[in-house]
């Protein structure tokens, strides 16, 4: 630990905020930095201190191009060391007294703090295959907080642009997916390719590009900063790495990278099980479905008009009026009075010779043979008699 001490006490570097005093314990670690009286870059866009006289300052073009190149000059510096920062985002940005940027917490890496966006970069391979990476991603979440500050006066074309806080302070890591088509159409060409090459889905697909790279973009073309190789005690660039700090450094990165990689692993299994689950549960509901409205379909069906021979025994079949059977059949011209037996069908009419179905006639037969179920108990003994 001591080396780790030494080495955030000796790191200087305009873009970044000197540590004045650095104590470790068991209990923990106690660090004192200056006193940062404009507060940081999130309480600027958030407008939440009181000396802010406006309650939604917007940012103009000018201001976001000359805050990101300082964010990436400092990050720039790390890398050239074997450092990175990890934990990049608007709340540690600090703003010194004489309006220029300076990273903080860049303690947190080498004490092993969880970073404050890793819930959204470990979902991409491309973002923690490398610490530098994780740096580049974090700078792209900070770019997207600024653009959505901007003004319309140096940015847009809109006049009708809304300055309300509750459209520009939105969380830029929900949009990583979709971030094409939510691009506010304020931004310049220059702001929308720097913005793309950063949290486009084709880039955390394949591979994020270097802090080198992002600075020789044409956006930060024609923007000078102070030489920081002269010198000037103001802008001089240290930092003390012994020996064991350099072990120490290669052994946390491929702890850090070994961890990173089994988070993504485990995050990608859970995906796929999500997965699974979801096509599992609609085929469920399918199932279901199709169970719930077989009855319906068979109710369907039946209402649906059929031969009497398939037919279920309706009320009309139960009612006398409905039955060529009679107790009482009418008299021959000769004037003999006979008897139809009961057990026997009655003689078919000259109609009932037309020709019909085999079901509808067999229908017919069945039913002049059955006795009416109205009938009562006097017409069937009569019946019974006069067949004897």
């Amino acid at each position: 630990m001591s080396c780790v001490v030494q080495m955030l006490t000796s790191l200087q570097h305009p873009c970044i905020a000197p540590i004045l005093l650095f104590h470790s314990t068991d209990l923990g670690c106690v660090k004192v930095q200056s006193l940062a009286a404009r507060g940081s870059l999130r309480d600027v866009l958030h407008a939440s201190k009181q000396q802010s006289s406006d309650a939604c300052a917007l940012l103009s073009r000018e201001s976001i191009v000359n805050i990101s190149l300082q964010i990436l000059r400092g990050l720039q510096f790390l890398h050239s060391k074997g450092l990175c920062h990890g934990h990049l985002h608007t709340g540690n940005i600090l703003i010194s007294p004489s309006g220029n940027i300076q990273l903080s917490d860049v303690d947190n890496y080498p004490l092993g703090l969880s970073s404050f966006y890793r819930p959204h970069f470990i979902h991409h391979r491309a973002v923690c295959s490398t610490l530098e990476t994780i740096d580049v991603f974090c700078f792209g979440l900070v770019l997207w907080e600024l653009c959505k500050r901007g003004s319309n006066n140096d940015i847009s074309c809109s006049k009708n642009r809304s300055h309300s806080c509750d459209a520009t302070c939105t969380d830029p890591s929900s949009y990583c997916d979709i971030l094409p088509s939510v691009l506010p159409d304020y931004l310049d060409l220059d702001l929308r390719a720097l913005l793309e090459s950063i949290l486009s889905p084709r880039a955390l697909q394949s591979s994020l590009p270097s802090v080198q790279v992002l600075l020789n973009q044409a956006l930060f073309q024609g923007y000078v900063l102070p030489d920081y190789n002269n010198n000037n005690n103001s802008n001089r660039t240290s930092i003390k790495l012994s020996s064991s700090m350099k072990k120490y450094l290669s052994h946390m990165r491929e702890k850090t990278l070994t961890r990173l990689a089994v988070d993504h692993k485990q995050f990608r299994h859970e995906k796929r099980l999500y997965r699974m689950e979801s096509m599992i549960r609609a085929d469920s509901d399918v199932s279901q479905y199709v169970i719930e409205r077989s009855p319906s379909l068979c109710n369907t069906r039946t209402s649906e008009p059929t031969p009497p021979s398939l037919s279920h025994a309706s009320p009309a079949e139960h009612t006398p009026t409905s039955l060529s059977f009679s107790s009482q059949p009418s008299t021959p011209s000769g004037g003999v009075s006979e008897r139809t037996p009961l057990n026997q069908p009655s003689p078919m009419s000259e109609s009932e010779h037309t020709p019909q179905s085999s079901s509808s006639a067999h229908s017919d037969s069945v039913s002049q043979s059955l006795p009416p179920v109205g009938m009562n108990r006097g017409a069937l003994l009569s019946s019974i008699q006069c067949f004897q």
